[in-house]
């Protein structure tokens, strides 16, 4: 039972005896019970992975490899025109000041 992931808990319970039963009397065979369904876990992934199915070839190469998904990504960023700066900067100055936009006067390009 211990092969498959049950708890020494669950184990007691299944066959009717006190826990403390179960992990003093039975304590090698549970431990090589959890080994054995590690084992065969791991070579259930690894038939999957060796017949083709991809989520498993890549979630073994993260765990055993070290592989990660690679994100990339590029960002083009026009440079703003000196209007644009100048008419933001006129917006933030008067949300500062608590007055209205003035665009009295203009840089020259």
């Amino acid at each position: 039972m211990s092969a498959i992931g049950c708890s020494i808990t669950e184990i007691a319970e299944v066959l009717g005896v006190a826990r403390m039963t179960i992990s003093r009397r039975f304590q090698k065979e549970i431990e090589k019970g959890k080994a054995e369904g590690r084992a065969k876990l791991r070579h259930l992934q690894w038939q999957a992975a060796s017949d083709g199915n991809i989520t498993m070839m890549i979630w073994l190469g993260k765990q055993m490899l070290g592989q990660t998904d690679k994100q990339e990504s590029s960002v083009r960023i026009d440079p703003p025109s000196v209007q644009d700066d100048y008419e933001e900067y006129l917006e933030w100055k008067a949300a500062r000041d608590g007055g209205p936009v003035e665009k009295s006067v203009e840089p020259e390009n």
